[in-house]
């Protein structure tokens, strides 16, 4: 496990919010991310209220790929 600042994408319904500058342990293994429970918290409160009174520090675009109408079967 090692201190690191990481960053993290959420879903609420059909948007897509990242919060960045989240400190984390980080498992050099597996790069799993552990919290505290105060940056639990912080991010329960974020997600939950839907960011409302957040302010973004900046927007970015993202591309979307879909595996729609791909054969994905297993022989």
């Amino acid at each position: 496990m090692s201190a690191a600042v990481v960053k993290t994408a959420i879903w609420r319904e059909e948007k897509l919010y990242v919060v960045e500058d989240i400190p984390a342990q980080v498992c050099g293994g597996c790069m799993e991310q552990y919290y505290s429970e105060d940056v639990t918290e912080a991010l329960r409160r974020m997600t939950g209220a839907g960011f409302e009174g957040e302010q973004p520090v900046r927007e970015i675009a993202v591309a979307v790929y879909s595996l729609n109408g791909l054969n994905l079967e297993e022989n």
